[in-house]
């Protein structure tokens, strides 16, 4: 680390022209630059392997640019037609989408229209397709009197009705 003293008499203009030639002779710039940049292991992977697919598909181009225009490539990808799993309507899965998908190494081909895959991006988080709510018509354990209560009743349990349900909710029971 550079060290600067001040002489008695010296001005901070000075000190601090001798500081900034001490600083570029231990190259302390260059080490601060040097640092402060950092990029974690895994970032630097991606990166890496981002430049490694860059280089293949620049490669692959120059290939294809080498051979005879009528001749068919290993590489070359056609317009395919595909249903929807979710809406059962037919999309078409282009040469491009095709290219995109071998050029990440994605395996497995698409299942939903991008309408679908939009409805399906856009909910939330971990939320579930909402299922229908069940209403069953039975009569009270207690009292009973005919009911509807938004579940199936279990064998061999007690099914209540709201006011019976109620007045044992308060007594603790």
């Amino acid at each position: 680390m550079a060290e600067v003293k001040i002489q008695e008499g010296e001005s901070i203009e000075s000190a601090l022209r001798r500081f900034k030639r001490k600083v570029q002779q231990e190259d302390i710039i260059k080490d601060i630059k040097k640092h402060s940049f950092y990029l974690k292991p895994g970032d630097k992977r991606r990166a890496k392997q981002a430049l490694a697919r860059k280089r293949n598909r620049k490669k692959l181009r120059r290939e294809s640019e080498e051979t005879d225009p009528g001749e068919v490539g290993p590489m070359e990808f056609q317009d395919r037609i595909l249903t929807c799993v979710d809406c059962g309507a037919e999309f078409v899965w282009t040469a491009g989408e095709q290219q995109f998908f071998a050029d990440k190494n994605f395996k497995n081909e698409p299942k939903r229209c991008k309408s679908c895959k939009g409805k399906k991006a856009s909910r939330p988080a971990g939320a579930v397709m909402a299922r229908e709510r069940v209403e069953t018509a039975t009569s009270c354990s207690a009292c009973g009197r005919e009911t509807t209560v938004p579940f199936r009743p279990t064998q061999g349990r007690p099914v209540f009705c709201k006011e019976c349900f109620q007045s044992r909710k308060s007594a603790g029971a």
